[in-house]
């Protein structure tokens, strides 16, 4: 249990920073933060965990995505399969894994590696992992 709950606190909430945030939205006006709370969203218009991204359409909108990092394959799967909107995600880049095979090589139209361990809100040190965008269009 403490295990799964620190990987919880260290993976899944983890908040994007502000100043990256923004470089990604002046590119690619955003709509929606698909998975957002209150405290942490990057747009006026997002979907909490309670509203729960994964089971909205997201035709029609410019989203951006910053899943829960243990949640990675649900979260590529739906991002790959939303052919109807413009999708910018924020994920760790696990090339080598089954998801990527999966969801992300055959559907993406442009990985960008992030140059550097970006250092996530509230941390004090840069991510122990490579970041990547993936955008789908």
């Amino acid at each position: 249990m403490r295990n799964e709950l620190m990987f919880k606190n260290s993976g899944d909430d983890r908040e994007t920073p502000q100043d990256f945030f923004e470089k990604v939205n002046n590119i690619f006006n955003l709509s929606v933060d698909v998975c957002a709370g209150k405290e942490n969203t990057k747009l006026p218009r997002f979907f909490s965990e309670e509203d729960d991204g994964l089971s909205k359409s997201w035709a029609g909108e410019r989203v951006w995505c910053n899943f829960p990092y243990s949640q990675s394959r649900l979260w590529l799967k739906k991002c790959a399969l939303e052919s109807e909107a413009m999708v910018v995600v924020l994920c760790p880049a696990r090339t080598e894994t089954k998801a990527w095979f999966e969801w992300v090589y055959p559907y993406v139209d442009y990985i960008v590696f992030v140059r550097g361990r970006l250092k996530f809100n509230g941390m004090k040190s840069g991510a122990p992992f490579p970041s990547v965008l993936l955008i789908y269009r």
